[in-house]
């Protein structure tokens, strides 16, 4: 699984959200939707709000709407560091990451020895946030 989104994050550029909801799946993220077609006794469809659910049946941010008007909520790693980074901080602890020259990204796993750099994983992509997940998603791979 985690070889197919790397490989998609490598080919593609820009945003894409269903890539974005795919990622998250895949790292367990907790699924919620906005329902905005909920409507109350009159009619009227008020913002109801973020539910959390557990199951399949709505895509993360796709064009197409399914589930009655769900759409998924899920980080735009595609376009966000900082979606890039709270994974590191969540699956990586202790992983540092660093951008080594335009689209390479590294993240490496600090040690107390001379061998700072033993445990380290660079990736190229059509962006920084593409090059850093797609490290981040190589080194959760190997654990």
């Amino acid at each position: 699984m985690l070889a197919e989104l790397i490989e998609r994050l490598e080919q593609g550029s820009g945003a894409d959200r269903a890539l974005d909801g795919d990622i998250a799946l895949a790292l367990g993220m907790p699924q919620a939707y906005f329902d905005g077609f909920d409507t109350d006794d009159n009619g009227r469809s008020p913002f109801s709000g973020f539910k959390e659910v557990d199951g399949p049946e709505c895509f993360f941010g796709r064009p197409e709407w399914a589930g009655g008007g769900r759409s998924w909520v899920a980080p735009a790693f595609t376009t966000s560091l900082d979606a890039a980074t709270a994974v590191i901080d969540e699956k990586l602890a202790g992983w540092m990451w660093l951008k080594r020259s335009p689209l390479v990204m590294t993240v490496c796993k600090p040690s107390d020895d001379d061998e700072f750099w033993a445990d380290h994983i660079e990736a190229r992509a059509s962006s920084d946030c593409r090059a850093l997940l797609v490290a981040v998603l190589k080194a959760i791979s190997r654990q």
